[in-house]
């Protein structure tokens, strides 16, 4: 009888051993699955060793999340969940506007353990481990870096030749000056797009890519699409890889000689207004801008000369700002003096969940662009950028083309 039992048995014990391995092997498994979404960010604050600090990203689950901790002898954690390698606004400054500044900063958070150490002030040379997208981020920057410093002297010079500019007559010398100063700008803006170019081009697993994609100017939609393509598929379905996509598409959609998508939003008095209610003017021009912008406030005297010059031959101007700050915008409109035709902020256009933001509807990646729309919806002009009166020369001509 014993030994008629014993194979039973033996089956029995190996069963029961397989499907106890399997509860754990299917418990740790689905553990590791839960914390592969899981991120943490440890740091460490010099120069500060108490008030909070606050992290902006969005979570697996595409949500914005604002997360704020306090600062416990300068030191931080954050935890969360997300998905993939997402971009991530670090701010000390709560008070700052700015995306990049002394005390705010853009970092890429991946799932997994970070540690980040960064200088009061100093958000700038923060120094992060345990983020690839991170590193590659910072080597970017670092490239880049020189670039940076000659533009921002650039526009200090640019400010001084410009205030003197009001205070002479004679004047040859001083735009001559602005006339070189704008071809250095021009000159390092195009090494600082091939730098990204290149690195998109050789880095085609790289999140970074994507991100960077999305906001590289001055290439046809054409070149763009053959980076999009060269990415790694896990990269095009990454959040910004959709955002690229989106955007290559809009592109195409808001070419010269296609019909501009309509929108609706509220203006700076409150008022509801559509693009389709100006159908019946002869032109609508809108004007994409920020106070922050310098070449904005300088085609703003143009843009004044030529509403006056048109608006009783059908000319209706919208300027739509990406302010962030109302008050910053308000200002701005009133030190330029464009409170004379429809003003809007882009965060103020209506958008349903099926709409995209007028940013990707109109395919607007740098400020200032101006795009010329007739009675017939279609797009007649467009200009990214503003150089110097020829600029305007252009567009003015457009519109008495068509006038004809």
């Amino acid at each position: 009888m014993l030994t008629n039992c014993k194979p039973v048995l033996s089956k029995y014990f190996r069963l029961i051993i397989f499907l106890i391995v399997c509860f754990f092997t299917i418990n740790a498994f689905g553990q590791k699955t839960a914390e592969s979404d899981k991120f943490t960010l440890s740091g460490k604050l010099i120069g500060r060793d108490t008030g909070i600090i606050v992290l902006k990203y969005l979570d697996k689950s595409l949500k914005y999340v604002k997360d704020t901790v306090v600062l416990k002898q300068g030191s931080f954690q954050f935890t969360g969940n997300i998905r993939e390698p997402v971009n991530a606004r670090f701010i000390g400054d709560v008070k700052s506007t700015l995306m990049e500044g002394p005390g705010t900063t853009t970092i890429f958070l991946e799932p997994t353990n970070m540690f980040l150490k960064v200088t009061e002030g100093d958000f700038q040379h923060l120094q992060m481990t345990g983020s690839q997208t991170q590193t590659e981020l910072q080597e970017l920057n670092k490239s880049q870096e020189y670039i940076s410093i000659n533009l921002h002297s650039i526009t200090i010079e640019w400010a001084k030749i410009t205030e003197l500019l009001k205070t002479t007559d004679d004047s040859t010398a001083l735009k001559q000056k602005l006339n070189e100063l704008s071809e250095k700008a021009d000159a390092l803006k195009k090494e600082y797009n091939t730098r990204n170019y290149n690195f998109i081009k050789t880095h085609p697993q790289s999140f970074l890519s994507a991100y960077t994609l999305f906001f590289l100017g001055g290439y046809d939609v054409t070149s763009c699409k053959q980076l999009y393509y060269n990415l790694d598929p896990k990269v095009q379905v990454s959040i910004w890889g959709k955002q690229v996509d989106k955007q290559i598409k809009s592109i195409e959609a808001s070419v010269v000689g296609n019909k501009a998508l309509n929108f609706s939003a509220k203006d700076i008095n409150g008022k509801t207004i559509e693009l389709s209610q100006f159908k019946n003017k002869s032109f609508v021009l809108l004007d994409f801008w920020a106070s922050r912008c310098g070449p904005c406030h300088e085609q703003a005297p143009y843009l004044k000369k030529l509403h006056e010059e048109f608006k009783d031959k059908g000319l209706e101007l919208i300027s739509i700002s990406s302010d962030v700050n109302r008050d910053y915008w308000k200002q701005a409109i009133k030190e330029d003096g464009i409170g004379g035709w429809t003003n809007i902020l882009m965060s103020d256009a209506y958008r349903s969940e099926k709409e995209e933001s007028l940013s990707l509807k109109f395919a607007i990646n740098a400020v200032p662009t101006t795009i010329l729309i007739d009675k017939n919806g279609v797009i007649l002009y467009r200009k990214v950028g503003f150089n110097d009166a020829s600029d305007a020369v252009g567009l003015k001509n457009k519109i008495e083309e068509h006038l004809k």
